[in-house]
């Protein structure tokens, strides 16, 4: 979706946090809030530094806030523009865009699940 809008093209990447397992302290990947200065947009994108395995799954979620930083909405890499959840054996998804304009906050959630524990391991970025 953000290519064929452009958005990608003037895209940075904001926040960035890692996706941390609790109970290891194994750093598995990362969280990147990632805006579009020309689409006034944000998304959330998620990295594993290696392909997952069999039973394991990832997700970004951009959550979006207004001005006084109450949240008003969510998309993660299953909705709706997003490219879906990271399946066994990919190394990425990004999520569906927030509008993003001055005024209002995004954050980013990266969530690494592992057979069938969804908060394996996660990172949550600050607000942009």
């Amino acid at each position: 979706m953000r290519w064929s809008t452009g958005c990608s093209k003037d895209a940075r990447t904001v926040r960035s946090v890692d996706i941390v397992c609790e109970e290891t302290d194994l750093v598995r990947g990362e969280v990147y809030i990632r805006h579009s200065n020309k689409c006034h947009a944000s998304w959330a994108q998620v990295y594993f530094g290696f392909p997952l395995e069999k039973g394991e799954t990832g997700n970004a979620e951009i959550r979006q806030f207004d001005s006084h930083k109450i949240f008003m909405r969510l998309y993660d890499c299953a909705s709706p523009g997003g490219n879906g959840k990271v399946s066994p054996g990919q190394l990425s998804c990004y999520s569906a865009m927030v509008n993003n304009p001055a005024g209002n906050y995004a954050r980013a959630q990266g969530v690494w699940s592992k057979n069938g524990i969804y908060f394996w391991g996660f990172g949550n970025t600050s607000y942009y």
